[in-house]
């Protein structure tokens, strides 16, 4: 069979169902396209069609987003939004103060491997990227003074990185990187992501993040 536009159309939501009932039931990205490819029927030679791919992609990390994220998600926030939200954080001392925080961009894809997991790089927006490693943060910094923000330009409606706060202690930032290396879809290079240390700053937090995300 091949990937007629018209055949897609009429497959979509049925891929998309089917990829969130996949995903539920803990297969990864990998198992679902493979999957997908024998209910297209395409031939080992034959590439998934773009739109399905994505669409494929999408649903089963909006799955993963449900069950992983808090009732609220991830907030997005400009700058400006998120220091006033720090500076209420700093002046409740309810919660402990963090000791890192991660900043994750979206970049351009490195070298990869033929295959339908590299064509993603190709076909997610990077907007999409950062969603995903977005809720994938979240599900893991959940200790008290962690927290995961996408940022955005005030100008612009989507976000353009990541801002998460890790608690002070031994490893903790060093499991969270290695959480966002892991993600299926993701790919070598398609996200960048620097860790800074907010310790021993003698101006403070806020002082400390600024310095730290430039």
């Amino acid at each position: 069979m091949t990937s007629g536009d018209g055949l897609v159309d009429g497959l979509v939501d049925d891929i998309v169902t089917m990829t969130r009932q996949a995903a539920v039931d803990g297969l990864p990205l990998s198992a679902v396209i493979a999957d997908l490819r024998l209910v297209l029927d395409l031939e080992p030679t034959d590439e998934v069609p773009a739109r399905v791919l994505r669409s494929c992609a999408l649903a089963w990390a909006e799955v993963h987003q449900e069950l992983a994220a808090s009732p609220d998600g991830v907030p997005t926030r400009t700058w400006h939004e998120l220091e006033s939200h720090l500076w209420s954080l700093v002046g409740s001392h309810d919660e402990p103060l963090p000791g890192w925080v991660i900043e994750v961009r979206a970049s351009a894809p490195g070298p990869s491997a033929d295959g339908d997991l590299a064509r993603l790089a190709s076909v997610l927006e990077p907007v999409d990227y950062l969603r995903g490693a977005a809720q994938v943060l979240a599900s893991f910094l959940d200790l008290p003074g962690e927290q995961v923000s996408l940022v955005r330009e005030p100008s612009g409606p989507d976000p353009d990185r990541i801002v998460a706060l890790v608690a002070d202690q031994d490893e903790r930032a060093t499991l969270a990187q290695a959480r966002l290396a892991a993600l299926p879809a993701g790919g070598e290079g398609t996200l960048a992501v620097r860790v800074s240390s907010l310790a021993d700053q003698p101006d403070g937090l806020l002082a400390a993040l600024r310095a730290a995300l430039g």
